[in-house]
């Protein structure tokens, strides 16, 4: 390593919070949606464990239960092993420097969403860090997202309060592709509409 890179703070914003390996490691939760087969992701994660132990002997740094450690497929823990880098939460960062929680006191309801929501989104992902941040001051928050997947009902006790596909049937990935933008103008259309019509309702 280059002796200046000792001089270097080093700074990295991970999108998740898995750790390296087991259970939430990269290689269980990230694998098979990159196309890994169960014999893949053991050997994997098998390897990656070899990877900590190694860096554990000879660098005197335990990079295992790291959070953030498995972003990137190991590169965050791979970060801190190497470059002496510090993890953080990338959407906090992101979070802090928008202000969010002084923006969203006069809010009523709250947006978020990503390209598919399922049980991957509770690691730390942008839809559950904002429910997490909006949660005190019970916000209205919705997630509108391209599909939903397996596990999303643990997101409702971070703060979530309904989940939508913004496709309105099945369709193919060249048409939810080309028609996204549209397809989201309706479903953040008709979401308002019911919001709308509930605060009328409630209202008298």
């Amino acid at each position: 390593m280059h002796p200046r890179l000792k001089e270097v703070p080093i700074r990295v914003m991970c999108d998740v919070s898995n750790p390296l390996c087991g259970k939430n490691g990269a290689s269980v939760v990230y694998g098979p949606q990159k196309g890994a087969s169960s014999e893949m992701v053991a050997l994997l994660d098998q390897n990656l464990q070899r990877l900590a132990e190694r860096i554990r002997i000879d660098l005197e740094t335990d990079v295992l239960d790291i959070p953030g450690g498995g972003a990137a497929g190991g590169v965050g823990a791979a970060l801190v092993a190497f470059c002496n880098a510090e993890l953080q939460p990338g959407i906090d960062v992101i979070l802090d420097l928008f202000c969010f929680v002084e923006k969203i006191q006069d809010v009523d309801l709250i947006i978020t969403g990503e390209g598919k929501t399922d049980f991957q989104t509770a690691f730390g992902k942008a839809v559950s860090e904002v429910a997490k941040r909006a949660k005190p001051y019970q916000k209205t928050i919705v997630c509108l997202s391209g599909a939903l997947g397996e596990h999303i009902e643990s997101l409702y006790q971070v703060g979530v309060d309904c989940f939508f596909s913004i496709f309105p049937g099945p369709i193919t990935e060249e048409q939810a592709m080309s028609n996204a933008y549209s397809y989201l103008v309706d479903a953040a259309e008709n979401i308002l509409r019911l919001f709308i019509k509930g605060r009328e309702s409630k209202d008298g």
